[in-house]
């Protein structure tokens, strides 16, 4: 996530895409799972959505990697085009929809 980014800010979900973990490049996974206080977070070795999100403030795109599953697939389809709040979290970071 861009770090000018604050709690509170307006991204816009442009698109969703299904990626399988082998073809993520190392740089990938390291920009996507950094957590902000340290560390990185786990991600499985299978099929996760990759989410493409843009700014509202300052136009910029961002990716963000999530599990998985029918019905996470399903909100995040029926939400392309939506806004959503972000919302920061040091431990994993988040964002959630308006």
């Amino acid at each position: 996530m861009p770090h000018d980014l604050n709690d509170g800010d307006q991204v816009k979900l442009l698109q969703i895409a299904k990626i399988h973990h082998d073809d993520l490049t190392p740089e990938f996974i390291e920009y996507d799972t950094t957590i902000l206080d340290g560390g990185n977070y786990e991600l499985p070795n299978k099929f996760l959505l990759l989410l493409i999100f843009i700014s509202e403030k300052d136009e910029g795109i961002f990716t963000t990697l999530r599990k998985l599953s029918p019905e996470k697939e399903k909100f995040y389809r029926d939400a392309q085009g939506e806004l959503f709040e972000v919302i920061i979290n040091a431990h994993t970071g988040s964002e959630k929809p308006q």
